[in-house]
């Protein structure tokens, strides 16, 4: 079977794959990042039985709960093992494409996950889920959006909200984002920062201040549930910082603290469920377990 690839939004679909439900979300995978810590590319380690890698646990999840599509976004250097990945798995349920995340005009380096979210605009066909290619997120949490994107108003969007104390494997700081929500479940703002576990428990760390933090305190993993009218904010944010020339990138959370600000409604949504994810080697093992 040919499997085609030319430049972003092109098809690639996965061998088995049949056509995708037009009434279903698209499930956009953000699989851009350099692996640094990890010391290599984490969205490609295998961490199922059958030697899966997380975007495959995604694909299959997405599938289950009925999203019609997958789109995953990869750095330049990942196009041709993301292509053989996905060409080697079978019995995919859904279509996938592959777009590519170039680094922004004059710049050495992607714009952020704001950016991300853009360089995949063309694959993207109604209402869309976003979430990171190093996150394996429960099956609930698909569900949940799923629902939320088919019966909401539909100008709401969401956030799938985990209890930190589920988001955790091992002892080192960890970077999560406090959420702050509102009346009737709205959110009002996200703030990154750094959980970090000692004896006497949990602290969520910034550059300026430092709070306990109660095991079951809901916070973000960045999966969210998008309408199609956010492309535009996120549109206008990546040109903003573009033409400011400020160094740094355009992170897709602070563009909707943003758009909360000026009114969008973005429901937060709560899963029980465990949500854990790749960052160092050792990470690894606990996916696997998790998996299990």
């Amino acid at each position: 079977m040919c499997l085609p690839f030319t430049e972003p939004g092109k098809l690639l679909r996965m061998a088995g794959a049949r056509a995708g439900n037009s009434d279903g979300p698209s499930v956009l995978i953000l699989a851009a990042g350099a692996g640094t810590r990890f010391g290599g590319r984490k969205q490609l380690a295998a961490v199922g039985a059958a030697g899966e890698a997380i975007m495959d646990v995604i694909v299959r999840r997405a599938a289950a709960t009925g999203f019609a599509k997958a789109v995953i976004v990869v750095a330049p250097g990942m196009v041709d093992a993301v292509r053989e990945r996905l060409a080697a798995r079978t019995g995919v349920r859904i279509p996938v494409e592959v777009v590519v995340q170039r680094p922004g005009p004059g710049r050495s380096k992607p714009l952020g996950t704001a950016a991300a979210v853009l360089a995949a605009e063309a694959a993207i066909d109604g209402t869309f889920v976003v979430v990171n290619g190093d996150d394996v997120y429960p099956v609930d949490a698909f569900a949940l959006l799923a629902d939320h994107l088919r019966n909401a108003p539909a100008d709401e969007h969401a956030l799938v909200a985990f209890r930190v104390a589920n988001t955790l494997t091992g002892d080192r700081p960890v970077s999560r984002a406090a959420i702050e929500i509102g009346a009737h479940s709205q959110l009002l703002a996200v703030r990154e920062g750094t959980v970090v576990r000692a004896p006497e428990g949990l602290s969520f760390e910034t550059a300026t201040s430092m709070q306990p933090l109660a095991d079951d305190t809901p916070v973000s993993m960045n999966m969210w549930g998008f309408r199609p009218s956010v492309l535009g904010a996120f549109a206008n944010a990546v040109e903003d910082f573009l033409v400011s020339g400020r160094p740094g990138e355009v992170l897709l959370p602070d563009v909707v603290t943003s758009l909360v600000r000026t009114g969008a409604v973005v429901r937060v949504l709560v899963s029980e469920g465990t949500c854990v994810g790749v960052t160092h080697p050792e990470d690894v093992v606990a996916v696997r377990n998790a998996l299990s």
